[in-house]
């Protein structure tokens, strides 16, 4: 039988595999799902917090690379200059980058960057052009023609891009039609977050657990037949029960991969990385996170 964590004990921790950093507030669209308090704000990261970053992923990264996910405002808003001079700040550490971005501003000069520099590319859209009425610039502008000219030259370039999908319409129907519209954009590899309350994002949002669920088992049932696209959810869970029936995750509490979000300032959160848009004490990582 599993062991039981009693509320004296504290829960294990495990060694972090990636850092989530901000090298911007700012983003060039204006989501109405979106959480992020300052995004209309250029508030930029300097190299010296993302070399404070670099030096406690370094224990981190024995034996294995530690993913660096370079996450929102929009972050090639920084710049190539600039975001390369955070880039820098790990060299020598076995990392792997990736920009999680909206891909209004990929041309062909970003997608080389990229490629040089061995980028991994996710995109937040969210699915077809009729589901991403959210996504709209601040003229209130639909912003997919733009996001689907970037993805597409991604995969023209020979990216393997992978993509999150804020999805507000949990529903069988909604399911089929975004696998199928995001295998037909080229995508190896599907996120998907059901929309929340949370951040600045006030919406009211509210889902019967019967209807996710259907939701769930229509999103499974095309990619059982054509597995182009990966499911990062499913991935997960497979992942787990794996773990169960080789005996991994039955010695003990299975802990808590801290997920460490560090934002432009150096203010640390752990687990969520929408509480990033919160006002947060900064803190120094190897504190929060025991490196």
């Amino acid at each position: 039988m599993p062991q039981q964590v009693r509320d004296s004990e504290p829960v294990p921790v495990a060694t972090p595999s990636s850092v989530i950093l901000q090298p911007t507030t700012l983003c060039n669209l204006d989501c109405r799902h979106c959480y992020l308090l300052h995004r209309k704000e250029n508030q930029s990261m300097s190299p010296a917090v993302a070399r404070a970053v670099a030096e406690s992923v370094r224990s981190w990264s024995q034996g294995r690379p530690v993913d660096i996910v370079w996450h929102g405002g929009e972050p090639l808003a920084t710049g190539r200059e600039r975001l390369g001079v955070l880039f820098d700040q790990f060299a020598g550490l076995d990392v792997v980058h990736s920009v999680q971005t909206n891909a209004v501003l990929i041309d062909d000069a970003w997608s080389a960057w990229l490629a040089e520099r061995g980028v991994r590319v996710g995109v937040t859209v969210d699915g077809a052009e009729q589901d991403n009425a959210a996504r709209v610039d601040r003229g209130g502008r639909p912003a997919f023609p733009r996001i689907e000219r970037g993805i597409r030259r991604l995969v023209a370039d020979g990216h393997d891009v992978s993509m999150i999908a804020v999805v507000s319409d949990p529903t069988p129907e909604r399911a089929r039609w975004l696998y199928e519209s995001v295998a037909e954009l080229g995508a190896r590899w599907l996120g998907v977050n059901i929309e929340e309350r949370e951040g600045v994002n006030e919406r009211r949002i509210a889902h019967e657990f019967g209807q996710v669920r259907a939701f769930w088992s229509a999103l499974i049932e095309p990619w059982s037949s054509d597995s182009r696209v990966e499911l990062r959810d499913l991935e997960r869970v497979l992942s787990y029960v794996g773990g169960v029936l080789d005996g991994c995750a039955t010695d003990g509490p299975p802990g808590i991969d801290p997920l460490p979000t560090v934002a432009w300032n150096g203010a640390v959160t752990l687990i969520s990385p929408e509480l990033a848009a919160l006002s947060v004490r900064r803190v120094r990582m190897r504190q929060r996170v025991g490196a």
